[in-house]
């Protein structure tokens, strides 16, 4: 669990991916362009610049949660790279790749499950 990451931050992460491919991005963005973006730190600031009408200011905005979140993904990237055919059954939309490293860091409970329990 990365500490004080909100599941909203990434359930709204998500939603905005989502809505980029079926906005028409699904293959403008490659596997390699992701994990460089994730690596730089810098993926959901190109997302935000490149894709009309997206807007991940809700998470770009809040330094904290981005960190958490580019660690998280960073910390799930090595069990998909190179294998994701095999993993997620996705072959080359980079968008659809990265929805599913945000899964993934659901599924490992990447998020602070504390502030999360009342709610649920």
């Amino acid at each position: 669990m990365t500490k004080d990451l909100r599941l909203s931050s990434l359930s709204y992460l998500i939603f905005e991916v989502f809505a980029a491919i079926d906005r028409g991005y699904a293959k403008k963005f490659s596997f390699e362009t992701i994990y460089s973006g994730i690596e730089n730190g810098t993926i959901f600031q190109t997302l935000e610049v490149t894709i009309e009408g997206s807007d991940f200011s809700s998470i770009t905005a809040q330094p904290e949660q981005y960190k958490m979140v580019m660690e998280g993904l960073k910390l799930v990237v090595p069990a998909f790279e190179g294998r994701e055919r095999r993993k997620i059954g996705v072959e080359s939309c980079g968008l659809c790749m990265l929805g599913a490293l945000l899964t993934e860091m659901i599924q490992q409970y990447h998020w602070d499950t504390a502030r999360d329990k009342d709610r649920m």
